[in-house]
């Protein structure tokens, strides 16, 4: 009695045993060969993203390949985009850091000059809505309960309860 042959080449066919990570032709349809560091994950995006009449032909023609097959060139050309990647990554994330860094600062100056501008501002508020329920740091918003005063309607400075 022969064993069956192991199928150690075709991740995308049944009883794959190969490699989970490496070299891999068609991993994605225009592209002949790229590296995969699990090509469980691409077969999951197969199985679930792609249209169904797609999923058995690129299941059938992802090949892992042994990495002597690879030229070295195409490798090296991987490694230097793949690095790039890596450091476009980095340098969104430092710039995200920096762009926050620097919202922070301006908000800091701003809410100083709010402060030492108040005066002036309350003089605005006071010239152009009187009638503001202001306590001098923020609005004051009825008492929501039909308890409250004039329920829904505020108190406003000048009228009493």
């Amino acid at each position: 009695m022969t064993s069956a042959a192991l199928n150690t080449r075709y991740p995308g066919r049944p009883d794959y045993t190969g490699p989970i990570q490496g070299w891999y032709l068609f991993i994605h349809h225009d592209r002949l060969c790229e590296w995969s560091d699990d090509i469980t994950e691409r077969l999951t995006v197969i199985d679930t993203d792609k249209p169904v009449y797609e999923r058995a032909m690129r299941r059938h023609c992802l090949v892992w390949l042994e990495p002597e097959r690879v030229p070295v060139t195409y490798k090296q050309a991987w490694q230097a985009y793949r690095q790039a990647g890596l450091a476009y990554g980095q340098a969104a994330q430092d710039a995200k850091q920096v762009r926050l860094l620097l919202y922070q600062q301006a908000g800091q100056i701003f809410y100083q000059a709010h402060e030492a501008e108040k005066e002036v501002l309350v003089a605005l508020v006071n010239e152009l809505v009187p009638d503001a329920p202001w306590n001098g740091t923020e609005l004051v918003f009825p008492d929501p309960t039909p308890e409250g005063p004039r329920f829904g309607v505020p108190t406003l400075p000048h009228e009493s309860r």
